[in-house]
């Protein structure tokens, strides 16, 4: 039975009937909502790019650069892709907050994040210093410029940390074929020698197509020095830039100790921010600095195998620090590191990073400790630019035999 009206309106409504003058409407949503959704959408692509980029950053620690090496690319800045998957986070439990799997899976990330980044050693490793720590710090000071000032600055800077071993990179100290006994170096460092009871081991004898005989990579130090030998591993026949090692055996407290000086590959001056007519959109533009970056973590990588070979053959507590040219989220970085301590990692106090030192975004220079060494404290001073563009790694440290006995 049919009633009056129709039968998709009540018994007592009257039908609505279609006219020219007043069509029936369609059921579109509301351009306002389909906004919105496409901006959720575009929201959810993003944060699911940056989660993406984030673990494949995390991943390069893990990954030789000979099996893949694009992730050390993301691995230098993977500090600020942190900082930018906690900001995901907070927006994913502001518009997602039902959706279990999404909510998970950041779960998952930050608890990745903690486990790189939160360093709660740094803040209970600290100990009252003491007359039996042995100081050490890193330095990359290219030789120029050499004003004055830089001089002062260098020593200044070592007496007030009571520094008594120096590694330096991109400096050298050397002989003359005049004065074979007499250790010279740059303007910034010569002060050390002639004033501050800094020494080395003589470089020489020098060659007789030579007229100076030098120590790359140089190690200063004030207390005794045994012996020093420099490590030259080349990277094919053809490489006109081998990887130059100081290895130095010193005398601290009754026992000897070595330490590794060293300068990882770097790429060079050529930036591409530095073009006269940067490209940046043409793919062509990016080949040469793509192929540039692989060959040097492939180098990177090689040259950390072959000082790891050496490390592992020492029967007495290890000190390696230099310029690594990397970050620890890199492969060569903890392939040299692992089961060192990373001084500041372990006791440093604020910031942390060396390059550049007027805005240090990256943490590429490192003291590392051998198992042997008690870490005391660990700091990242700021330098002037007449110094370095990097800033120095002091480390403070005591063999543990005499850690034990501290109170």
């Amino acid at each position: 039975m049919v009633m009056d009206g129709c039968t998709l309106c009540g018994p007592h409504e009257t039908p609505i009937v279609p006219t020219p003058e007043a069509p029936i409407a369609r059921m579109d949503l509301p351009k306002r909502s389909i906004t919105r959704l496409l901006a959720k959408w575009a929201v959810l692509v993003g944060i699911g790019t940056l989660l993406g980029l984030f673990l494949i950053g995390y991943l390069a620690a893990y990954v030789h650069p000979r099996d893949f090496w694009w992730p050390q690319l993301i691995a230098a800045f993977l500090p600020y892709f942190a900082l930018a998957v906690l900001a995901a986070s907070v927006l994913t439990l502001a518009l997602w907050r039902r959706h279990r799997i999404l909510l998970a899976l950041h779960v998952v990330v930050i608890a990745l994040v903690a486990e790189r980044f939160i360093e709660p050693q740094r803040w209970l490793a600290q100990r009252a210093p003491s007359e039996v720590d042995l100081v050490v710090m890193t330095l990359n000071a290219p030789r120029f410029p050499e004003p004055d000032d830089a001089a002062d600055e260098v020593v200044r800077l070592v007496q007030h940390h009571q520094v008594a071993v120096i590694g330096l990179q991109e400096s050298s100290v050397y002989v003359s074929r005049r004065d074979p006994y007499r250790l010279r170096a740059n303007r910034k460092f010569i002060r050390l020698i002639d004033e501050q009871g800094f020494a080395a081991t003589l470089p020489g004898p020098v060659a007789a197509n030579e007229r100076f005989a030098y120590w790359r990579q140089p190690v200063l130090a004030t207390i005794p020095i045994t012996a020093q030998q420099q490590l030259v591993y080349q990277y094919g026949e053809k490489d006109s830039q081998p990887l130059e090692v100081l290895r130095t055996e010193l005398e601290w407290q009754g026992r000897r100790v070595v330490h590794y000086n060293l300068h990882l590959h770097t790429q060079g001056r050529k930036k591409p921010w530095k073009e006269e007519n940067p490209r940046l959109l043409d793919p062509r533009f990016w080949r040469p600095y793509l192929r540039m970056a692989r060959d040097g973590y492939l180098r990177r990588a090689w040259q950390a195998e072959r000082i790891r070979e050496n490390v592992e053959r020492e029967t007495v507590p290890v000190i390696i620090a230099g310029d690594f040219n990397e970050t620890v989220h890199h492969w060569s970085f903890r392939h040299i590191a692992s089961g060192f301590q990373d001084t500041w990692a372990k006791a440093g106090r604020g910031w942390g990073g060396t390059f550049h030192t007027t805005l240090p975004l990256l943490r590429i220079d490192f003291v590392l400790a051998g198992p042997e060494w008690e870490v005391v404290s660990a700091v990242t001073p700021p330098t002037s630019r007449l110094v370095s563009d990097h800033r120095p790694v002091i480390a403070r440290m005591r063999l543990r035999s005499w850690a034990n006995d501290d109170p």
